[in-house]
């Protein structure tokens, strides 16, 4: 059966509004995924190091653009159209 599924806006990061589909209280364990969010970043407003472990990020940027940088020496713009992927292993910040 399929239902229509609305995320849920919560804040993440330093001031990032993210509108989460899942995990949320309503909508978890979809397997194999671990997380689908849309967020919007705003001028001075990104997400501070943070660790990953266990998973692979794939982001894909919709309007705008983005600057990822971790701790593996990975520094990358991803732009309107563009893809980012990274597996995390046993660990990433």
């Amino acid at each position: 059966m399929l239902t229509k599924a609305y995320p849920q806006e919560t804040l993440e990061g330093d001031g990032v509004v993210v509108n989460r589909l899942f995990p949320i209280s309503q909508r978890m364990n979809f397997d194999p995924f671990v997380l689908w969010d849309h967020f919007n970043i705003s001028a001075g407003h990104g997400f501070p190091d943070h660790p990953h472990r266990g998973f692979e990020a794939i982001t894909y940027m919709l309007t705008g653009g983005m600057h990822h940088k971790d701790n593996l020496g990975n520094d990358a713009f991803v732009s309107k159209g563009g893809a980012q992927v990274f597996c995390a292993g046993k660990g990433i910040v």
